[in-house]
């Protein structure tokens, strides 16, 4: 790691995490080797941390704990925030996927990481609670698909569409393992569309098929049937 950080003057940013090649169990509570991420803090170009979904709350703060006083710290589980954010700053986050707990007309994540970086702390608990229902489905389906190496492709581009996005399916990821991407089925787009309502997220009434092909081919008179294949996909 020293070596590729020291390699070039770009600002590094590193990346705690569970997957295969990112976890080492023999080096640190919970795979976070702590005392290597110590040293690499004090390299001058270490600038931040991204903490993936997986790793625990305990892992999570004790990597805040040993780092934050040089780093800055993205945990992607915007649900930690409430407790983190009592004991360092906390003003953004390594979750990617903001569509899944935002929409353009009620940004709850931007909203939320905002009371972080100020301290607003009722703003703050105010808002995760709000968050909840889509925060849950979102670990639920994701959490699980990391650990394997992989990323639930569709079920991102379902988040994305409902709040007024493209959407479209993606061909297969040639590198996710076997079975390891899940299929967005009819359950699953209700469960999303649920949760969505539960945090008070508006969300899209067009019709599915608009999804499949995305919004700008549906609008080119691009329908279902043209499609040879459905990846990650089932009707029912």
């Amino acid at each position: 790691m020293k070596d590729r950080i020291t390699a070039t003057e770009l600002p590094i940013m590193l990346y705690a995490a569970l997957g295969e090649g990112r976890n080492f169990p023999h080096l640190g509570p919970a795979g976070q080797p702590l005392d290597v991420y110590d040293r690499l803090a004090d390299l001058p170009n270490v600038t931040s941390m991204k903490i993936s979904q997986p790793v625990s709350l305990l892992s999570t703060m004790q990597l805040c704990a040993r780092l934050g006083d040089r780093l800055s710290m993205g945990p992607v589980n915007l649900d930690f925030l409430p407790l983190l954010a009592r004991h360092i700053e906390i003003g953004w986050s390594g979750q990617w996927n903001a569509e899944a707990v935002q929409t353009p007309a009620l940004p709850l994540g931007s909203e939320l990481l905002r009371a972080s970086l100020l301290s607003d702390f009722r703003k703050l608990d105010r808002t995760a609670r709000q968050l909840q229902p889509v925060l849950d489905r979102f670990f639920a389906i994701q959490a699980d698909v990391i650990r394997k190496g992989a990323h639930p492709w569709a079920h991102m581009r379902y988040y994305s569409w409902l709040g007024g996005g493209n959407g479209g399916l993606l061909p297969p990821d040639p590198h996710a393992p076997a079975g390891a991407v899940p299929v967005l089925d009819a359950q699953a787009r209700r469960r999303i569309r649920s949760a969505f309502a539960a945090s008070g997220l508006p969300f899209t009434d067009d019709p599915e098929e608009q999804f499949v092909v995305g919004r700008a081919a549906w609008a080119r008179g691009v329908r279902m049937s043209a499609l040879s294949a459905l990846p990650n996909y089932s009707v029912e």
